[in-house]
């Protein structure tokens, strides 16, 4: 996923080119509150478990990564 901020806005794409943003509402967010005009990040998006362990098959089964900064926990 590619993570990308430049006069359009925040927006989190895919390699296909679809945009991930609303599934990946925390990465959004973090993303729009750096203090810079643009960048372009590359990178794989990961959900883990309770001891930090990847759960790969836990992004595909709801399409994304549901959490907010308010709900999600590091």
């Amino acid at each position: 996923m590619m993570v990308r901020r430049d006069a359009a806005g925040v927006r989190l794409l895919t390699r296909n080119g679809h945009d991930w943003s609303a599934r990946f509402p925390l990465i959004f967010e973090t993303a729009g509150a750096l203090q810079v005009r643009s960048f372009l990040l590359d990178g794989e998006a990961v959900a883990s478990d309770g001891d930090g362990l990847p759960v790969f098959d836990r992004l595909r089964s709801t399409g994304g990564f549901s959490c907010t900064p308010s709900t999600c926990s590091s």
